[in-house]
């Protein structure tokens, strides 16, 4: 050793003399020196546990067990496909199949219940060429056309309920399963997946031409799981619950729709509405137009055809023409191409070969027609239905009482009970009454306040002032009403008949025949089922001798 340093090291040496250090204080230094090399030992220690243990026990995934995969297995955490392998040392292996990288842990993963274990990588719908499903139902499946739409196979026109279709999907390219059950495949048979079982199966492909075919066996314990294996790999799983998607009729994945919708704001204006009942017309009905009202002479946006030129109850008939916005039944029973029609063995089995009812509509040029069983009644629930064919989309369906409604509707149910209701005097050119002892014929021009009505007979002006005793004269007109059907159709003995060309000349009769000492039965242009009370026919005839020989009508006008 250098001797300057030996010098520098003596130099430094304290000297207990000279310092006036005595034995206490050499003794302290001892312990001091002694403490500091215990912590140096300390530090060290702690340093080599750190790196040696706590470190790779921090970088370390959590210890997440799942199973290794086989096949083409995979898991799903978030929106990673992962893949867990072992590498040559045996050791666990976590490679997200999209990148072909080994996968790192998201935060807060700490469990393998943040996996879903699949039988193979999820296939993303808009990379889906179509879906083939085979069942004890039948066989059906949806395609994929080139602009991203999806259809039913050899069926394209048929609707089918979104909600429903997106759960197939689901079910279908994001297969997951409970568990794996085993990897011996020597006896199908035990799970309902051999040929003999005849089971469900379904095939997946992709638009790279990638398959997947699934076959469901037999319910396993575990209440609605299946057992289930993919083509080509040896194992056997336990499907999840959404497997059932798979296993329901092509029939509950079409909507039940009945006709082409009207618009909610703009149904009032269906043009026409026809209901036929075993074979014979009941109703008809057409919307009017504008000019079409002038002409008839009416304040209503609608005219009966049939029975009778009665006024329509437009409470109840807007009933009607709002179901037809969304006409649809409970579920759909059968279907076929949308442009053929079903063969007449299929609907004799929905009693639809010969409806009971007929229902047609006309809206915005598109004619709707649906035919309708008699009411049903389910043997299990107790619970009554209709069938209903629609001719539009070809399919029978279910449909609620409650929908059908109108079908058990009176005629009453359609007419307004005031025999000239929705009379518009303004555009009325005549009005004539005839009766015994009476037989007058009021001209009528102008509008509102400016009506200028003419007694032919007498000459008599009604206007201004005047007008108001016609007002309340034709107010008695308006209260007219029938009351019921009527039990005698006699027309011996005729007590009124009323007489009224609109502007256009088109002309109304209304005859008023006496039945009983109470009733009138009474005809629309030679069309009738009802009565009114005698004694307002009576009023009328003698206002109308009060009118022309210049005499008030007492009430009030309108």
């Amino acid at each position: 050793m250098d001797s300057n340093i030996y010098r520098s090291i003596a130099l430094c040496i304290p000297c207990r003399r000279s310092c006036g250090m005595g034995k206490k204080e050499t003794l302290m230094i001892k312990k001091q020196k002694a403490l500091i090399i215990v912590c140096l030992v300390v530090i060290v220690a702690l340093t080599v546990v750190y790196f040696a243990v706590v470190a790779p026990m921090l970088n370390k995934k959590p210890d997440i067990k799942l199973t290794e995969n086989i096949g083409m297995e995979c898991y799903n955490v978030g929106s990673d496909l992962i893949r867990v392998t072992k590498d040559k040392n045996g050791d666990e292996k976590w490679i997200n199949i999209r990148t072909n990288k080994e996968y790192e842990l998201p935060k807060g993963v700490e469990s393998a219940s943040a996996f879903t274990h699949l039988m193979f990588p999820t296939v993303e719908l808009e990379d889906i060429s179509e879906l083939t499903v085979n069942n004890e139902n039948g066989e059906f499946g949806f395609y994929q056309d080139e602009k991203g739409n999806f259809y039913l196979k050899d069926r394209k026109g048929t609707p089918y309920d979104n909600n429903a279709f997106t759960y197939l999907m689901v079910a279908a390219r994001h297969p997951v399963v409970y568990s794996r059950m085993t990897e011996d495949i020597s006896d199908l048979e035990k799970y309902g997946l051999d040929k003999d079982s005849s089971p469900a199966w379904y095939e997946l492909t992709d638009k790279k031409g990638n398959s997947y075919k699934v076959t469901i066996g037999d319910l396993a314990p575990t209440e609605d799981r299946y057992y289930v294996m993919v083509d080509g790999v040896d194992a056997i799983y336990i499907a999840d619950t959404e497997v059932n998607y798979l296993l329901r009729s092509a029939e509950s994945y079409v909507l039940p729709i009945l006709s082409y919708p009207t618009d909610s704001t703009e149904y009032y204006m269906t043009e026409e509405f026809i209901l036929e009942v075993d074979g014979e017309k009941f109703m008809e009905i057409k919307y009017l137009s504008e000019l079409e009202r002038i002409n008839k002479a009416t304040n209503s946006y609608y005219e009966m055809l049939t029975p009778a030129d009665y006024p329509v109850n437009s409470t109840n008939y807007d009933t009607i023409l709002k179901k037809f916005t969304g006409f649809q039944g409970t579920e759909t029973v059968a279907f076929g191409k949308s442009d053929e029609v079903l063969p007449m063995e299929t609907l004799a089995q929905y009693g639809l070969d010969k409806p009971k009812y007929s229902i047609y509509y006309k809206y915005s040029g598109a004619k709707n027609n649906v035919w309708v069983s008699e009411l049903q009644t389910d043997e299990e629930t107790g619970e009554s239905f209709y069938y209903a064919y629609s001719v539009a989309f070809n399919l029978v369906a279910k449909v609620s009482p409650l929908t059908l409604e109108f079908l058990s509707w009176d005629l009453l149910n359609y007419i307004d009970r005031p025999v000239l209701a929705h009379t518009n005097i303004n555009n009325i050119q005549t009005i004539a009454i005839k009766g015994d002892g009476v037989d007058e014929e009021f001209t009528v021009a102008g509008s509102d306040e400016g009506l200028n009505i003419v007694c032919k007979s007498s000459g008599r002006k009604f206007s201004g002032d005047s007008a108001m005793d016609f007002r309340r004269f034709y107010k008695k007109l308006l209260e007219i009403a029938l009351q019921d059907y009527t039990e005698s159709k006699a027309t011996d003995d005729v007590l009124m008949t009323l007489n009224i060309v609109t502007d256009a000349d088109e002309e109304m009769e209304y005859i008023f025949y006496s039945t009983t000492s109470g009733h009138c039965y009474y005809t629309i242009n030679g069309e009738g089922e009802f009565y009114v009370l005698r004694d307002r026919i009576e009023r009328i005839l003698l206002d109308t001798k009060t009118l022309a020989s210049g005499g008030e009508i007492t009430g009030e006008a309108t």
